[in-house]
Protein backbone atom coordinates (compact mmCIF):
# COMPACT_ATOMS: atom_id res chain seq x y z
CA UNK A 1 0.00 0.00 0.00
CA UNK A 2 1.02 3.61 -0.49
CA UNK A 3 0.09 6.90 1.09
CA UNK A 4 -0.14 9.52 -1.66
CA UNK A 5 0.33 13.23 -0.88
CA UNK A 6 0.89 16.44 -2.78
CA UNK A 7 3.49 18.93 -1.50
CA UNK A 8 3.49 22.66 -1.92
CA UNK A 9 6.65 24.45 -3.02
CA UNK A 10 9.80 23.69 -1.02
CA UNK A 11 11.45 26.93 -2.03
CA UNK A 12 12.79 29.11 0.77
CA UNK A 13 12.49 26.29 3.32
CA UNK A 14 15.75 26.05 5.20
CA UNK A 15 16.61 23.02 7.30
CA UNK A 16 17.99 23.82 10.75
CA UNK A 17 20.83 21.42 11.65
CA UNK A 18 20.91 20.56 15.36
CA UNK A 19 24.23 18.89 16.10
CA UNK A 20 24.29 16.72 19.23
CA UNK A 21 27.60 16.72 21.08
CA UNK A 22 27.65 14.00 23.71
CA UNK A 23 29.32 10.82 24.86
CA UNK A 24 32.87 10.11 25.98
CA UNK A 25 33.76 7.47 23.40
CA UNK A 26 35.48 5.05 25.79
CA UNK A 27 35.56 2.41 23.06
CA UNK A 28 38.20 4.55 21.34
CA UNK A 29 40.45 4.62 24.42
CA UNK A 30 43.21 5.75 24.78
CA UNK A 31 42.63 8.21 21.91
CA UNK A 32 39.36 9.32 23.49
CA UNK A 33 38.84 10.08 27.21
CA UNK A 34 36.27 11.86 29.34
CA UNK A 35 38.20 15.12 29.00
CA UNK A 36 38.70 14.64 25.25
CA UNK A 37 35.61 12.95 23.75
CA UNK A 38 35.90 11.23 20.40
CA UNK A 39 33.90 13.84 18.45
CA UNK A 40 36.74 16.32 18.98
CA UNK A 41 39.51 13.98 17.83
CA UNK A 42 41.54 14.80 14.75
CA UNK A 43 42.81 11.44 13.63
CA UNK A 44 44.51 12.20 10.34
CA UNK A 45 47.31 14.53 9.32
CA UNK A 46 47.77 18.20 10.11
CA UNK A 47 44.85 20.41 9.21
CA UNK A 48 42.27 17.64 9.09
CA UNK A 49 38.88 18.35 10.64
CA UNK A 50 37.73 16.56 13.78
CA UNK A 51 34.55 14.48 13.59
CA UNK A 52 32.65 17.47 15.02
CA UNK A 53 34.15 19.88 12.50
CA UNK A 54 33.28 17.46 9.69
CA UNK A 55 29.66 17.63 10.86
CA UNK A 56 29.78 21.43 10.83
CA UNK A 57 31.26 21.47 7.34
CA UNK A 58 28.69 18.92 6.11
CA UNK A 59 25.89 21.41 6.72
CA UNK A 60 27.71 24.54 5.54
CA UNK A 61 26.05 24.26 2.12
CA UNK A 62 22.91 25.70 0.49
CA UNK A 63 19.65 24.33 1.87
CA UNK A 64 20.65 24.64 5.51
CA UNK A 65 20.52 27.51 7.95
CA UNK A 66 23.32 28.03 10.45
CA UNK A 67 23.44 25.10 12.87
CA UNK A 68 22.54 24.95 16.53
CA UNK A 69 24.80 22.96 18.84
CA UNK A 70 23.75 21.00 21.90
CA UNK A 71 26.42 19.97 24.36
CA UNK A 72 27.16 19.33 28.02
CA UNK A 73 28.97 21.85 30.22
CA UNK A 74 32.10 19.69 30.10
CA UNK A 75 32.22 19.71 26.30
CA UNK A 76 31.27 23.37 25.82
CA UNK A 77 34.89 24.55 25.89
CA UNK A 78 35.88 21.99 23.24
CA UNK A 79 32.96 22.99 21.02
CA UNK A 80 33.75 26.69 21.33
CA UNK A 81 37.44 26.12 20.60
CA UNK A 82 36.82 24.02 17.48
CA UNK A 83 34.12 26.34 16.14
CA UNK A 84 36.49 29.27 16.54
CA UNK A 85 39.66 27.58 15.24
CA UNK A 86 37.83 26.19 12.21
CA UNK A 87 36.26 29.52 11.31
CA UNK A 88 32.71 28.12 11.46
CA UNK A 89 29.52 30.06 12.10
CA UNK A 90 26.67 28.78 14.28
CA UNK A 91 23.26 30.17 15.19
CA UNK A 92 23.43 29.25 18.87
CA UNK A 93 24.44 26.77 21.55
CA UNK A 94 22.28 24.87 24.01
CA UNK A 95 24.02 23.61 27.14
CA UNK A 96 22.40 20.70 28.96
CA UNK A 97 23.33 20.63 32.66
CA UNK A 98 23.01 16.85 32.96
CA UNK A 99 22.88 13.86 30.64
CA UNK A 100 19.23 12.77 30.77
CA UNK A 101 19.14 10.80 27.53
CA UNK A 102 18.31 11.68 23.93
CA UNK A 103 14.57 12.13 24.59
CA UNK A 104 15.23 15.01 27.01
CA UNK A 105 17.99 16.44 24.82
CA UNK A 106 15.82 16.50 21.69
CA UNK A 107 12.89 17.91 23.66
CA UNK A 108 15.09 20.73 24.94
CA UNK A 109 16.60 21.61 21.58
CA UNK A 110 13.16 21.50 19.92
CA UNK A 111 11.68 23.83 22.54
CA UNK A 112 14.66 26.19 22.31
CA UNK A 113 14.83 26.41 18.52
CA UNK A 114 11.05 26.71 18.12
CA UNK A 115 11.13 29.68 20.53
CA UNK A 116 14.21 31.37 19.07
CA UNK A 117 14.07 30.62 15.32
CA UNK A 118 12.02 32.92 13.11
CA UNK A 119 10.12 29.94 11.66
CA UNK A 120 8.85 28.97 15.12
CA UNK A 121 6.96 25.67 15.21
CA UNK A 122 7.33 25.39 11.41
CA UNK A 123 11.13 25.19 11.66
CA UNK A 124 12.38 21.92 10.18
CA UNK A 125 15.09 20.43 12.38
CA UNK A 126 17.70 17.89 11.34
CA UNK A 127 19.10 16.29 14.50
CA UNK A 128 22.45 14.64 13.87
CA UNK A 129 25.21 13.23 16.11
CA UNK A 130 28.55 15.03 16.00
CA UNK A 131 30.69 11.88 16.09
CA UNK A 132 29.52 10.00 12.99
CA UNK A 133 31.41 9.75 9.74
CA UNK A 134 29.62 10.36 6.44
CA UNK A 135 32.19 9.88 3.71
CA UNK A 136 29.86 11.14 0.96
CA UNK A 137 28.22 14.25 2.44
CA UNK A 138 26.90 15.51 -0.91
CA UNK A 139 24.95 12.28 -1.39
CA UNK A 140 23.66 12.44 2.17
CA UNK A 141 22.49 16.03 1.73
CA UNK A 142 20.74 15.03 -1.50
CA UNK A 143 18.88 12.34 0.47
CA UNK A 144 17.95 14.88 3.16
CA UNK A 145 16.58 17.28 0.53
CA UNK A 146 14.48 14.49 -1.00
CA UNK A 147 13.10 13.63 2.43
CA UNK A 148 12.19 17.24 3.31
CA UNK A 149 8.56 16.99 2.09
CA UNK A 150 8.01 13.95 4.33
CA UNK A 151 8.87 16.02 7.38
CA UNK A 152 7.50 19.40 6.28
CA UNK A 153 4.29 18.52 4.47
CA UNK A 154 3.46 14.95 5.54
CA UNK A 155 4.16 15.95 9.17
CA UNK A 156 6.24 12.85 9.79
CA UNK A 157 9.16 12.41 12.18
CA UNK A 158 11.75 11.08 9.77
CA UNK A 159 14.59 8.80 10.81
CA UNK A 160 17.32 8.00 8.32
CA UNK A 161 18.06 4.31 7.88
CA UNK A 162 21.36 3.07 6.50
CA UNK A 163 21.27 0.29 3.91
CA UNK A 164 23.33 -2.49 5.53
CA UNK A 165 26.59 -3.45 3.87
CA UNK A 166 26.75 -6.71 5.84
CA UNK A 167 24.95 -8.46 8.71
CA UNK A 168 25.84 -6.49 11.86
CA UNK A 169 24.92 -7.49 15.41
CA UNK A 170 26.03 -4.21 16.98
CA UNK A 171 23.30 -1.99 15.46
CA UNK A 172 19.56 -1.68 15.90
CA UNK A 173 17.41 -2.19 12.79
CA UNK A 174 14.31 -0.52 11.32
CA UNK A 175 11.72 -2.34 9.21
CA UNK A 176 10.25 -0.05 6.50
CA UNK A 177 6.44 -0.16 6.23
CA UNK A 178 4.09 1.21 3.59
CA UNK A 179 5.52 3.61 1.02
CA UNK A 180 4.93 7.35 1.38
CA UNK A 181 4.42 8.85 -2.06
CA UNK A 182 4.63 12.62 -2.55
CA UNK A 183 4.12 14.21 -5.97
CA UNK A 184 4.31 10.82 -7.65
CA UNK A 185 7.59 9.82 -6.01
CA UNK A 186 8.22 7.47 -3.08
CA UNK A 187 10.04 9.61 -0.52
CA UNK A 188 10.02 7.30 2.49
CA UNK A 189 8.26 4.52 4.37
CA UNK A 190 5.91 4.57 7.34
CA UNK A 191 7.12 2.95 10.56
CA UNK A 192 5.40 2.03 13.82
CA UNK A 193 6.25 0.49 17.18
CA UNK A 194 7.01 -3.03 15.97
CA UNK A 195 9.35 -1.78 13.26
CA UNK A 196 12.21 -0.97 15.67
CA UNK A 197 14.32 -4.04 16.32
CA UNK A 198 17.06 -4.29 18.93
CA UNK A 199 20.59 -5.50 18.27
CA UNK A 200 20.02 -8.97 16.80
CA UNK A 201 21.79 -12.31 16.80
CA UNK A 202 23.91 -13.01 13.73
CA UNK A 203 21.21 -15.29 12.35
CA UNK A 204 18.54 -12.59 12.67
CA UNK A 205 20.92 -9.94 11.32
CA UNK A 206 21.35 -11.99 8.13
CA UNK A 207 17.58 -12.27 7.80
CA UNK A 208 17.10 -8.53 8.37
CA UNK A 209 19.55 -7.70 5.61
CA UNK A 210 17.84 -10.10 3.21
CA UNK A 211 14.43 -8.57 3.97
CA UNK A 212 15.58 -4.99 3.32
CA UNK A 213 15.71 -3.66 6.88
CA UNK A 214 17.89 -0.61 7.66
CA UNK A 215 20.46 0.17 10.31
CA UNK A 216 19.19 2.73 12.81
CA UNK A 217 21.59 5.70 12.44
CA UNK A 218 20.00 7.94 15.08
CA UNK A 219 19.55 10.87 12.64
CA UNK A 220 16.12 12.58 12.68
CA UNK A 221 14.29 15.29 10.74
CA UNK A 222 10.97 16.82 11.77
CA UNK A 223 8.93 19.98 11.93
CA UNK A 224 9.31 21.41 15.44
CA UNK A 225 5.55 21.58 16.00
CA UNK A 226 5.14 17.89 15.20
CA UNK A 227 7.81 16.81 17.68
CA UNK A 228 6.30 19.04 20.37
CA UNK A 229 2.86 17.50 19.77
CA UNK A 230 4.23 13.96 20.00
CA UNK A 231 6.21 14.79 23.13
CA UNK A 232 3.05 16.17 24.72
CA UNK A 233 1.20 12.98 23.74
CA UNK A 234 3.80 10.34 24.65
CA UNK A 235 6.36 11.98 26.98
CA UNK A 236 4.66 14.89 28.77
CA UNK A 237 7.04 14.86 31.78
CA UNK A 238 10.02 15.17 29.45
CA UNK A 239 8.42 18.04 27.53
CA UNK A 240 7.45 19.86 30.72
CA UNK A 241 11.00 19.56 32.07
CA UNK A 242 12.45 20.87 28.80
CA UNK A 243 10.05 23.84 28.69
CA UNK A 244 10.74 24.81 32.29
CA UNK A 245 14.51 24.40 31.83
CA UNK A 246 14.34 26.76 28.85
CA UNK A 247 12.10 29.31 30.58
CA UNK A 248 14.48 29.44 33.56
CA UNK A 249 17.63 29.36 31.44
CA UNK A 250 20.32 31.99 31.45
CA UNK A 251 21.73 33.19 28.14
CA UNK A 252 25.43 33.91 27.76
CA UNK A 253 27.06 35.04 24.54
CA UNK A 254 29.71 33.21 22.56
CA UNK A 255 31.18 35.06 19.59
CA UNK A 256 27.97 37.11 19.24
CA UNK A 257 25.65 34.07 19.30
CA UNK A 258 23.48 32.99 22.25
CA UNK A 259 24.55 30.15 24.54
CA UNK A 260 21.39 28.95 26.27
CA UNK A 261 22.31 27.49 29.68
CA UNK A 262 19.35 25.25 30.59
CA UNK A 263 18.33 25.43 34.25
CA UNK A 264 19.62 22.33 36.00
CA UNK A 265 16.92 21.53 38.56
CA UNK A 266 14.14 21.75 35.99
CA UNK A 267 16.04 19.73 33.39
CA UNK A 268 16.82 16.95 35.88
CA UNK A 269 13.07 16.46 36.35
CA UNK A 270 12.99 14.73 32.95
CA UNK A 271 13.05 10.92 33.18
CA UNK A 272 16.71 9.91 32.98
CA UNK A 273 18.43 7.72 30.41
CA UNK A 274 15.41 7.55 28.12
CA UNK A 275 16.26 7.40 24.39
CA UNK A 276 14.05 9.18 21.90
CA UNK A 277 13.39 5.87 20.15
CA UNK A 278 11.71 4.51 23.29
CA UNK A 279 9.94 7.73 24.26
CA UNK A 280 8.64 8.76 20.83
CA UNK A 281 9.60 6.74 17.78
CA UNK A 282 8.26 3.41 19.07
CA UNK A 283 4.97 5.03 20.13
CA UNK A 284 4.13 7.63 17.52
CA UNK A 285 1.89 7.00 14.52
CA UNK A 286 3.79 9.72 12.63
CA UNK A 287 7.13 8.00 12.17
CA UNK A 288 8.84 7.43 8.82
CA UNK A 289 12.16 6.05 7.61
CA UNK A 290 14.12 7.27 4.61
CA UNK A 291 16.75 4.93 3.22
CA UNK A 292 20.35 6.13 2.84
CA UNK A 293 22.58 4.22 0.46
CA UNK A 294 26.22 4.76 -0.45
CA UNK A 295 26.83 7.67 1.95
CA UNK A 296 29.75 5.96 3.69
CA UNK A 297 28.21 6.09 7.16
CA UNK A 298 29.94 4.88 10.33
CA UNK A 299 29.27 5.62 13.98
CA UNK A 300 32.95 4.91 14.83
CA UNK A 301 31.91 2.59 17.63
CA UNK A 302 35.30 0.90 17.99
CA UNK A 303 38.96 1.25 17.09
CA UNK A 304 38.49 -1.35 14.37
CA UNK A 305 36.02 1.07 12.73
CA UNK A 306 38.88 3.55 12.33
CA UNK A 307 40.65 0.90 10.27
CA UNK A 308 37.56 0.23 8.18
CA UNK A 309 36.93 3.87 7.25
CA UNK A 310 40.54 4.79 6.50
CA UNK A 311 40.81 5.52 2.78
CA UNK A 312 44.57 5.87 2.84
CA UNK A 313 45.59 2.34 3.80
CA UNK A 314 48.91 1.17 2.39
CA UNK A 315 49.26 -1.70 -0.08
CA UNK A 316 49.13 -4.20 2.80
CA UNK A 317 45.91 -2.84 4.28
CA UNK A 318 47.58 -1.00 7.15
CA UNK A 319 46.01 2.23 8.46
CA UNK A 320 48.94 4.18 9.87
CA UNK A 321 48.97 7.63 11.48
CA UNK A 322 51.91 9.50 12.95
CA UNK A 323 55.57 8.41 12.96
CA UNK A 324 54.91 4.73 12.23
CA UNK A 325 57.22 2.38 10.30
CA UNK A 326 55.80 -0.95 9.10
CA UNK A 327 57.85 -3.96 8.00
CA UNK A 328 56.00 -7.06 6.81
CA UNK A 329 52.78 -6.12 8.65
CA UNK A 330 49.24 -6.29 7.26
CA UNK A 331 45.68 -5.30 8.12
CA UNK A 332 46.89 -3.37 11.16
CA UNK A 333 45.78 -0.06 12.69
CA UNK A 334 48.64 1.93 14.25
CA UNK A 335 48.43 5.43 15.70
CA UNK A 336 51.49 7.16 17.16
CA UNK A 337 50.44 10.06 19.36
CA UNK A 338 53.03 9.94 22.13
CA UNK A 339 55.92 11.61 20.33
CA UNK A 340 57.72 8.30 19.85
CA UNK A 341 58.56 6.37 16.71
CA UNK A 342 56.43 3.21 16.48
CA UNK A 343 57.89 0.29 14.51
CA UNK A 344 55.72 -2.65 13.43
CA UNK A 345 57.39 -5.92 12.38
CA UNK A 346 55.40 -8.89 11.09
CA UNK A 347 52.08 -7.91 12.68
CA UNK A 348 48.71 -8.94 11.34
CA UNK A 349 45.17 -7.92 12.30
CA UNK A 350 46.32 -5.87 15.29
CA UNK A 351 45.55 -2.50 16.84
CA UNK A 352 48.48 -0.49 18.21
CA UNK A 353 47.78 2.87 19.85
CA UNK A 354 50.67 4.82 21.40
CA UNK A 355 49.26 7.83 23.25
CA UNK A 356 51.23 10.22 25.44
CA UNK A 357 50.44 8.35 28.68
CA UNK A 358 49.11 4.94 27.63
CA UNK A 359 49.74 2.18 25.08
CA UNK A 360 47.10 -0.21 23.77
CA UNK A 361 47.81 -3.40 21.80
CA UNK A 362 44.87 -5.62 20.86
CA UNK A 363 43.69 -8.03 18.21
CA UNK A 364 41.39 -6.39 15.68
CA UNK A 365 38.68 -8.94 16.52
CA UNK A 366 38.80 -7.90 20.20
CA UNK A 367 38.26 -4.17 19.62
CA UNK A 368 34.93 -4.16 21.49
CA UNK A 369 36.69 -5.27 24.69
CA UNK A 370 38.48 -1.94 24.98
CA UNK A 371 35.50 -0.75 27.00
CA UNK A 372 36.11 -3.59 29.46
CA UNK A 373 39.73 -2.49 29.82
CA UNK A 374 38.63 1.07 30.61
CA UNK A 375 36.24 -0.22 33.28
CA UNK A 376 39.11 -2.20 34.81
CA UNK A 377 41.29 0.92 34.90
CA UNK A 378 38.43 2.80 36.59
CA UNK A 379 38.05 0.08 39.22
CA UNK A 380 41.73 0.43 40.02
CA UNK A 381 41.40 4.25 40.19
CA UNK A 382 43.90 4.81 37.40
CA UNK A 383 43.61 8.39 36.07
CA UNK A 384 44.46 7.30 32.52
CA UNK A 385 40.96 5.83 32.31
CA UNK A 386 39.42 9.29 32.18
CA UNK A 387 41.98 11.99 31.47
CA UNK A 388 44.65 12.87 28.97
CA UNK A 389 47.65 14.97 29.97
CA UNK A 390 45.99 18.10 28.61
CA UNK A 391 42.86 19.83 29.89
CA UNK A 392 41.04 22.67 28.15
CA UNK A 393 39.41 25.54 30.03
CA UNK A 394 37.55 28.63 28.85
CA UNK A 395 40.64 30.74 29.57
CA UNK A 396 43.21 28.35 28.08
CA UNK A 397 44.68 24.96 28.94
CA UNK A 398 46.88 22.99 31.31
CA UNK A 399 49.30 20.26 30.26
CA UNK A 400 50.90 17.89 32.74
CA UNK A 401 54.51 17.22 31.76
CA UNK A 402 55.70 15.16 34.72
CA UNK A 403 54.37 13.97 38.07
CA UNK A 404 56.64 12.08 40.45
CA UNK A 405 54.80 12.69 43.71
CA UNK A 406 57.26 15.11 45.28
CA UNK A 407 57.93 16.92 42.01
CA UNK A 408 55.42 17.95 39.33
CA UNK A 409 55.97 19.98 36.18
CA UNK A 410 53.12 21.40 34.11
CA UNK A 411 52.33 24.26 31.77
CA UNK A 412 49.55 26.83 32.05
CA UNK A 413 48.59 28.48 28.77
CA UNK A 414 46.39 31.57 28.70
CA UNK A 415 44.45 32.68 25.67
CA UNK A 416 44.70 36.26 24.50
CA UNK A 417 43.05 38.65 27.00
CA UNK A 418 42.44 35.80 29.46
CA UNK A 419 42.87 36.23 33.19
CA UNK A 420 42.95 33.67 36.04
CA UNK A 421 43.92 33.56 39.72
CA UNK A 422 46.19 30.82 41.08
CA UNK A 423 47.22 29.83 44.57
CA UNK A 424 50.29 27.85 45.61
CA UNK A 425 49.10 24.77 47.59
CA UNK A 426 50.09 24.46 51.22
CA UNK A 427 53.21 22.41 51.74
CA UNK A 428 54.64 23.08 48.27
CA UNK A 429 57.24 25.35 46.71
CA UNK A 430 56.69 26.56 43.15
CA UNK A 431 58.60 28.36 40.42
CA UNK A 432 56.83 29.93 37.43
CA UNK A 433 58.87 30.56 34.28
CA UNK A 434 57.56 32.15 31.09
CA UNK A 435 58.18 29.97 28.04
CA UNK A 436 56.30 31.96 25.39
CA UNK A 437 54.40 35.22 25.03
CA UNK A 438 54.06 37.75 27.83
CA UNK A 439 52.14 37.45 31.09
CA UNK A 440 51.41 40.17 33.60
CA UNK A 441 51.52 38.94 37.19
CA UNK A 442 49.37 40.89 39.66
CA UNK A 443 50.84 40.35 43.11
CA UNK A 444 49.87 42.23 46.25
CA UNK A 445 48.35 45.02 44.15
CA UNK A 446 51.42 45.42 41.93
CA UNK A 447 52.06 44.34 38.34
CA UNK A 448 55.15 42.62 36.99
CA UNK A 449 55.63 42.03 33.27
CA UNK A 450 57.16 38.63 32.56
CA UNK A 451 58.56 37.62 29.17
CA UNK A 452 60.39 34.42 28.11
CA UNK A 453 63.28 33.43 30.41
CA UNK A 454 61.81 35.52 33.27
CA UNK A 455 60.48 33.72 36.35
CA UNK A 456 58.86 34.25 39.71
CA UNK A 457 58.71 32.11 42.88
CA UNK A 458 55.42 32.75 44.72
CA UNK A 459 55.10 31.88 48.39
CA UNK A 460 53.14 28.99 49.83
CA UNK A 461 49.42 29.87 49.96
CA UNK A 462 49.92 33.10 48.01
CA UNK A 463 47.26 34.15 45.51
CA UNK A 464 48.44 35.69 42.23
CA UNK A 465 46.48 36.84 39.19
CA UNK A 466 47.77 36.16 35.69
CA UNK A 467 46.76 38.22 32.67
CA UNK A 468 47.72 37.67 29.03
CA UNK A 469 47.43 40.92 27.11
CA UNK A 470 49.27 39.58 24.08
CA UNK A 471 47.56 38.94 20.75
CA UNK A 472 48.26 35.20 20.98
CA UNK A 473 48.62 32.51 23.61
CA UNK A 474 51.17 32.86 26.42
CA UNK A 475 52.53 29.97 28.49
CA UNK A 476 54.22 29.56 31.84
CA UNK A 477 56.02 26.43 33.07
CA UNK A 478 55.23 25.60 36.68
CA UNK A 479 57.65 23.47 38.71
CA UNK A 480 56.09 22.26 41.95
CA UNK A 481 58.24 20.72 44.68
CA UNK A 482 57.06 19.36 48.01
CA UNK A 483 58.57 21.40 50.80
CA UNK A 484 61.16 19.43 52.79
CA UNK A 485 60.25 21.43 55.89
CA UNK A 486 56.71 20.05 55.71
CA UNK A 487 57.83 16.53 54.88
CA UNK A 488 55.88 14.80 57.62
CA UNK A 489 52.78 16.97 57.43
CA UNK A 490 52.09 16.87 53.69
CA UNK A 491 51.19 13.72 51.79
CA UNK A 492 52.23 13.82 48.12
CA UNK A 493 49.28 14.03 45.76
CA UNK A 494 49.08 12.50 42.31
CA UNK A 495 47.73 15.01 39.80
CA UNK A 496 46.19 14.61 36.38
CA UNK A 497 45.45 17.27 33.81
CA UNK A 498 41.75 17.35 34.70
CA UNK A 499 42.34 17.67 38.48
CA UNK A 500 45.55 19.72 38.51
CA UNK A 501 43.87 23.08 38.93
CA UNK A 502 41.18 21.90 41.33
CA UNK A 503 43.33 22.90 44.30
CA UNK A 504 45.11 25.91 42.84
CA UNK A 505 42.30 27.75 41.07
CA UNK A 506 40.63 30.18 43.42
CA UNK A 507 37.46 32.20 43.35
CA UNK A 508 38.80 35.72 43.85
CA UNK A 509 37.95 39.26 42.88
CA UNK A 510 40.46 39.83 40.12
CA UNK A 511 41.95 43.34 40.10
CA UNK A 512 41.03 45.46 37.10
CA UNK A 513 43.95 47.27 35.55
CA UNK A 514 44.69 49.21 32.39
CA UNK A 515 47.86 48.13 30.61
CA UNK A 516 48.04 51.53 28.97
CA UNK A 517 48.67 53.04 32.40
CA UNK A 518 51.57 50.68 33.17
CA UNK A 519 55.00 51.16 31.51
CA UNK A 520 55.84 48.22 29.24
CA UNK A 521 58.96 46.64 30.76
CA UNK A 522 60.42 43.14 30.58
CA UNK A 523 60.97 42.41 34.25
CA UNK A 524 60.59 45.09 36.90
CA UNK A 525 62.54 44.95 40.15
CA UNK A 526 60.21 47.69 41.36
CA UNK A 527 56.78 46.63 40.12
CA UNK A 528 54.28 49.29 39.11
CA UNK A 529 51.03 49.50 41.08
CA UNK A 530 47.86 48.16 39.47
CA UNK A 531 44.86 50.46 39.19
Amino acid sequence: MRQVLTAVSEENIRIVPAIMIGGSGTRLWPLSRSNKPKQFLTLGGDGQDSFFQQALRRFAVPGYSLPWLMCARDTLVHAEEQVSSGGFAVDGLIVEPSMQGTAAAIAALTVTISRMDAAGSNAVLLVAPSDHIIAEPALFNKTVAAALPVARFADRIVTFGIKPEHPETGFGYIRPGEALEIDGEVRGYAISAGDFLEKPSLENAKRYVEEGFCWNAGIFMFRAGVMLEELARHAPETLQAAEEAFEKATVDMFADVPAVMLEELAFRAAPADVPVDTAIMERTARGAVVRCEGIGWSDIGSLSALHEIDRNKDENGNALSGPVVSIGSSNTLAYARGGRKVVLIGLEDLIVIDDDDAVLVARMSQAQKVKDAVNLLKQNKMPESRATREQLYGWGKVRLLSDQGDLSVFTVTLRSNAMIALRVPEGYWENWAISSGKIDIIRNGFVRHLVPMASIAPSEGEVLSLYNGAAKESTIVVTRQRSSERNLAVVPKAFTADTLLDIISVEADLPVFDLNMVPDSTLDDEPHPAN
